[in-house]
This record gives structure tokens, sequence and C-alpha cells, in this order.
């Protein structure tokens, strides 16, 4: 029954609601979307259990889940979306699998961070329930922060992060539809001592980073298709500066890999900034790769592609 709804009791926004429990949590109702202005102050659940939301929750502080499993939505038709709300406060997952069980939007209003996985901690997983597609949207202006792998035992349909803020990914992520990444940094991988990180799109999705700074912490590979899907870094419309839509390594010697069958867009310049010298960059064959600003690679450049324009 998601009539069972939890609320405050007055317009302050001064209740906090805690859960403690090792055993299954099941919140059935909205929580603090009740008429008027009933959001909670804060929600926490601390035991390190299970804890299914199924209506999802608004609160003016902190939202935040200690638990090992946990499901957000109620695994109902697809188009349903459920929103996570906060004004002032973070949206905090700090360890376990996350199953995604409705199309989920979380928001920040006030520039909050968004976490999935605690410092150290890459088993914040994040998946979409059996074989639907569920699309996944982080709205702030603070940073989000993905330390575990998305959609590796069941794809999301996409991924959507806003036009402002940080984001830093640094597992392997597959969708089934679009990545999209609006955010003003962007950081893909964590830093490990040879590690691969792959972004996979299987259904024709394409990846797009609207116009921030990505730095890339590992070696990358974007995969898109098996149609002619795009990479776009620099979106259409977006002015191409040294300043916009920039790629480069965290240290020198990262490589960045792409393949797709369709266009593969680089706006922005490539390893200008200090030592962050890519040490390959690679394309695959079939393709359109454009590259209208500065290239710095430390090793090889090779493009595979039926066209290539540089400069």
């Amino acid at each position: 029954d998601d009539l069972v709804t939890i609320n405050a009791d007055n317009a302050l926004d001064n209740r906090n609601f805690t859960i403690n429990s090792t055993g299954t949590k099941t919140l059935r109702g909205e929580v603090g979307f009740g008429p008027g202005n009933t959001r909670l102050a804060s929600f926490s659940s601390t035991g390190i259990g299970t804890i299914i939301v199924e209506e999802g929750i608004n609160t003016t502080g902190n939202q935040s889940f200690a638990d090992n499993l946990l499901t957000f939505g109620d695994g109902g038709p697809d188009g349903e979306t459920i929103n996570y709300n906060t004004t002032t406060g973070n949206f905090l997952v700090l360890r376990g699998a996350t199953t995604l069980a409705d199309d989920i939007v979380i928001t920040s209003t006030t520039n909050g961070n968004i976490v999935f996985g605690g410092v150290g901690n890459d088993s914040a997983t994040i998946d979409a329930d059996g074989s639907n597609g569920r699309d996944f949207t982080l709205n702030t202006g603070g940073t989000v922060q993905l330390r575990g792998a998305i959609g590796q035992n069941s794809a999301l349909e996409t991924l959507t992060s806003d036009a402002t803020g940080s984001i830093f990914i640094e597992e392997n992520t597959r969708t089934r539809g679009n990545i999209f990444l609006g955010d003003t940094l962007i950081t893909l991988g964590d830093a490990g001592a040879d590690d691969a990180v792959l972004f996979n799109t299987i259904n024709n999705g394409n990846f797009t980073v609207n116009s921030g700074s990505t730095t890339i912490q590992d070696d990358i590979t974007i995969t898109v298709g098996p149609g002619a899907a795009n990479i776009t870094f620099g979106a259409t419309g977006v002015p191409a500066t040294d300043n916009g839509a920039t790629i480069n390594a965290d240290v020198a010697g990262r490589d960045l890999t792409f393949n797709s069958t369709g266009a593969v867009s680089l706006r922005g310049a490539i390893g200008q900034i200090g030592g962050g010298a890519l040490q390959t960059i690679l394309s695959n064959a079939g393709g359109s790769p454009l590259n209208e600003e500065h290239t710095r690679p430390l090793g090889h450049q090779t493009d595979n592609d039926d066209t290539v324009t540089r400069g």
C-alpha cells in the first residue's frame, strides 16, 4: 500500500527520521511529500541491512543510507519517476548494492553532494532491476561521486547529470541508451594503478560531455553502438575553445580509446594542461572523428575511421 505516507507535523522542517535495523526496512509510501510544507529535516538509515524506498523522500537536509542492499522504486512500469529531493543537504549511500526499480531522479537544490560509496569503497554498485532499463538522473551544483560499478549486472537505460557542478565516475559504467554529462568538471576513473575503466552504451546510446573539463584518471575506453551512435566532447553550439570540453590526464600516460561507427567529435583541447598529456588516443574503424582543437599525446595517436579531421 503506497498510501502509508510519512510527513513532518508542521512547517518548520525540523523533524529528523532515523531507522536503525540490520533486517529489512520497507517504506512503501512517499516520505516528506505531504500537503503543505511537510518535508523532513533529514532521513537516515543506520543499520547495515536492507532498505526498500518505493516512493521517494523529500528533506531539507541530508539523506543517508548505510545499508548493504538498497532498492529505490517499486518495480512499476517503465516511465514512472521517483524523486529524492533535498534542499540544503547531501544524498549519501555509504556502501552496498543499489537497485533502481523505477526511473530515479536525485536532486540537491542548493549544491549539496550526491555520493555512492564512502572514501576508498568501490562496492557501492548501481544496477537496474532485471531486464528493465531505468533512467538515472543526478541534479546538483555540488559534487557527484559514483565510486562503484554502474550497470554491470543489469544495464541502466540512461545516465544523466545536470549542467553545473562536478562529477566523478570511478568504475565501469554500462547503459542501454545515452550517457550525458553536463557538469563543469568531469573525472573518469579512480587513479588506480594500471586500471582500465569502460563506458559502454549497448543499445545505440550516445556518450556526450556537454562542455566541461574532463580529467581521465585511468585508461579509459568509451564504446557506443552497435549502430552509428556518437561520442561527443563539446556539444553542438558550445564554443570550441581551449577552455571548453577539454580532455587531460591526471598524470602523463593515460590511454583514451573511442569505439564508434558514428561520429567522434572532440571540440576542446586535449592534453594541453601541465603534465596532462595522454599516452595514446585511439579510435576504431568505421566512424568519423572530428578534433577541432590542439592534441598532445605522449605516444601514439591512431585514427582508423573513414573520415579524419584535425585543426
